[in-house]
């Protein structure tokens, strides 16, 4: 019976650790681990940080010191600035920003903290900004730059991190020219 209770204690004491909430002035960062301040125990909860009692600025899920799970940071008015997934320390999954008005302001897909993948970036009205192919963190294919406007401001076409075509275009062209210019 002693054992039974001596492990419930224990089997709450680590639901409490793994619920833990603290702030960066609770932990102490050695090497990239987080650890709870003045100890060796590596921290395992949501790190935390707040503007005030009424708005969150930054919730990172941390396990066993790291970066671990979902991240999540707000402006502060309260919207959402960013939503990204962690792997042991290392970015790993989709990376979101988004504008204060809450329109979508990047999206990256990030494969152990490398960009790999489409990375697209929007102005504040919604209209694209850019679209950047990307291979293991370097420029791979073709990238494209449009004015808020929606019209085509840039094509540039790169091979492993080096650019080779390239053509600019002004804002001011009309429809048919820029027609042209996305067929070259």
């Amino acid at each position: 019976m002693l054992i039974a209770v001596a492990l419930l204690v224990w089997n709450s004491r680590v639901t409490e650790r793994d619920a833990l909430e603290l702030t960066f002035a609770e932990l102490d960062l050695r090497e990239d681990v987080l650890y709870l301040k003045g100890s060796d125990e590596r921290f395992s909860g949501s790190l935390i940080e707040e503007y005030s009692s009424e708005f969150r600025k930054l919730e990172v899920s941390i396990v066993e010191g790291r970066a671990h799970g979902v991240s999540r940071g707000w402006y502060d008015n309260g919207q959402m600035e960013v939503e990204e997934f962690f792997a042991n320390g290392l970015s790993d999954g989709v990376r979101t920003r988004w504008h204060p008005d809450g329109s979508k302001k990047s999206e990256a897909p990030i494969v152990k903290g490398v960009i790999d993948g489409v990375f697209k970036q929007w102005h504040e009205n919604g209209v694209l900004a850019a679209e950047v192919h990307m291979d293991n963190g370097k420029n791979d294919g073709l990238a494209r730059a449009w004015y808020p406007s929606g019209t085509l401001k840039s094509r540039v076409t790169f091979s492993d991190g080096v650019a080779g075509e390239s053509a600019f275009f002004p804002d001011d062209l009309s429809i048919a020219q820029v027609d042209q210019a996305k067929t070259l």
